[in-house]
């Protein structure tokens, strides 16, 4: 008994600790807390982590990587619809004429899936 102290006992030996306890001589150790969640400020009610913040038109808010990819597309198709691009094509077209750097542009290739992997790789 630890005068002064509140207690609980100790749930692998029995043994009196004081309520804060987070160990004990016998090895036992507290459960670790989950780390705070971060909620996601996009829509209520979102059950994902908040994993970045992202500027929008009334401040900066938190959300989580769903909804930076729903953002990050209407953002997207608002630029292309302002554009007046409709097809994958026309936006293509569009990036590689307007693009200034011309290695990259280069880069920029029509490629079939695996064609990317060197000849070991491709098995």
């Amino acid at each position: 008994m630890i005068v002064g102290v509140e207690t609980t006992p100790c749930p692998k030996c029995d043994r009196e600790l004081p309520v804060t306890a987070v160990k004990c001589r016998c090895g036992w150790l507290a459960a670790k807390a989950d780390p705070a969640r971060v909620e996601c400020e996009y829509t209520l009610g979102c059950p994902d982590n908040a994993i970045l913040k992202e500027k929008t038109v009334t401040g900066w808010i938190k959300i989580c990587e769903k909804h930076s990819m729903q953002l990050a597309q209407q953002k997207a198709d608002a630029a292309c619809q302002k554009l007046g691009l409709k097809t994958p094509a026309e936006q293509r077209a569009w990036v590689l004429a307007n693009l200034k750097n011309k290695p990259l542009r280069e880069r920029i290739i029509q490629r079939e899936p695996g064609e990317d992997w060197g000849e070991e790789d491709a098995t």
